[in-house]
């Protein structure tokens, strides 16, 4: 379950910031980590909530949170290059 959320979140195309892009309002690294990131790993941490004691599980959604965070951070831009400030 835990790699199947991670593997659809890792499936959408790169997306670089771009002025067209800006209009579009396309996420933030930061953004996407706040929002998809967190949410995943609060996710797999109910599911390990699920699971008969396994130690194992927690150290598992945080290597796929920190997976997910590098995936934002190559992925999308903060410095919002090209759009113009709001």
């Amino acid at each position: 379950m835990i790699a199947a959320v991670m593997i659809a979140g890792a499936a959408r195309p790169a997306l670089s910031v771009t002025p067209a892009n800006c209009s579009k309002g396309e996420r933030t690294a930061r953004e996407c980590k706040e929002r998809d990131c967190r949410r995943l790993f609060e996710s797999n941490l109910a599911a390990c909530n699920e699971l008969p004691a396994n130690k194992a599980c927690v150290d598992m959604a945080k290597s796929q949170k920190g997976r997910c965070d590098q995936y934002c951070d190559a992925n999308y831009s903060d410095a919002g290059v090209g759009c113009p400030e709001k």
